[in-house]
Order: C-alpha cells, then structure tokens, then sequence
C-alpha cells in the first residue's frame, strides 16, 4: 500500500469515528459518543507522533502542538466553547486507581495542558470501567468532556487534515 493510500484510510478511519461521535440518535449515550471521538483523536496521535508510542507519552506529545494549542485559544473566544470550559474548571477528576491520593488529581485551569490532562483522565476512567455514566455527576461530565473535545478536534481535522465530514 502507497503512502496517499494509507493517509487516505487513516482520513476515512478518523472521519468515521467523528460522524459516529455527532450522532443524535437516543440509542446513543454520551459514554459512546466520547469513545468515537476519543478512537478518532487517538487514531490523529498515532498517525501524527508514534505508532508504538504508549497512550500517556502521546498525550505529553500533543501538549506541546502549537496548532492545537492556537486553535484551542481561539475556541475559547466562542462563547459556548468557552461555557463548557468554564464548567470543567468545576471537576476535580480522580486517578481511579489511586482515587484518594489528592496529588493524582486533576483540574482543569483555563491552560490547554490541563485541558489534555482533564481529558484523558476522564478518557481513561471511562475506558478502564471507572466511570459510571449512569451516575447524574458522571453523565454530565463526560458529556461535557465529550463537547469539548469534540468541538476542538473537528475543528482541527477540518481545517489541519482536510477532513470535511457531514456533522459539521
């Protein structure tokens, strides 16, 4: 397979799970909706840094993209986007594998960063069986975990990977 093949599957690969992360249908809950959109930009990290890279050295990679760091300033002059994350300031998210060690906890603190942190903590508690979406508190901050991450990376991909996907 040529190199314009495989850039052309990973695209294919990466826009499906965004369309899959936009869908409205009621059989489809927030947890799986933050899973699509997760796949997706998991699926950017291997392609854009490491295919043999471990999940947490990937996230301390895309820490440092200024692409993404830009376009997340920019995002937060929206004032939706900038809602949302006035609401994740709120969360405090545990290590769920150490949930009473205070030093494992992570917050959001308006820095893009954190951002990446708060997300893949609550990415990795929900994969790993640690978060109950069932659960009101849980339910809305995967929800809005999944609206910001969702906002940030379509944008991305639209703009960064000409990636033009129906659920824009």
């Amino acid at each position: 397979m040529n190199d314009n093949s495989q850039e052309d599957v990973k695209k294919e690969f990466i826009e499906t799970w965004i369309e899959r992360a936009a869908r409205e249908n009621e059989a489809v809950d927030e947890g799986d909706k933050f899973m699509c959109i997760w796949v997706a930009f998991n699926a950017w990290l291997k392609g854009e840094y490491s295919e043999t890279a471990s999940d947490s050295s990937l996230i301390e990679s895309v820490k440092q993209n200024q692409i993404l760091q830009n376009l997340f300033e920019e995002l937060k002059n929206n004032e939706e986007y900038d809602r949302l994350l006035t609401n994740l300031t709120s969360y405090r998210i545990r290590d769920m594998r150490d949930p009473e060690n205070e030093s494992k906890m992570v917050r959001y603190d308006d820095s893009f960063e954190t951002l990446i942190s708060t997300l893949y903590r609550i990415r990795c508690n929900l994969f790993h069986g640690r978060k109950n979406i069932k659960d009101t508190n849980e339910y809305k901050l995967v929800t809005l975990a999944r609206k910001i991450l969702y906002e940030l990376f379509k944008n991305y991909v639209v703009r960064h990977l000409n990636i033009g996907h129906r659920n824009t």
